[in-house]
């Protein structure tokens, strides 16, 4: 959505946008936010060397079967 800007600085390789969709009960009884920290510290490498936008969907088993 904003591939226009620059790349980052140092960042040779253009794969910096994700959009990753996770179905886990770990998820259970957690707020949105809760579930967005625990994957962003899983993935604090990846963010800190050249992730730069990450889109997430967290979902729990129970949620997805009841959307379908």
């Amino acid at each position: 959505m904003h591939s226009h800007h620059a790349a980052m600085e140092g960042n040779t390789n253009k794969e910096t946008h994700f959009r990753i969709t996770i179905v886990s009960d770990a998820f259970a009884d957690k707020t949105l936010m809760q579930r967005h920290r625990s994957v962003y510290k899983l993935l604090n490498k990846e963010l800190q060397e050249g992730v730069h936008a990450l889109t997430l969907r967290t979902k729990t088993t129970a949620e997805i079967e009841k959307k379908a």
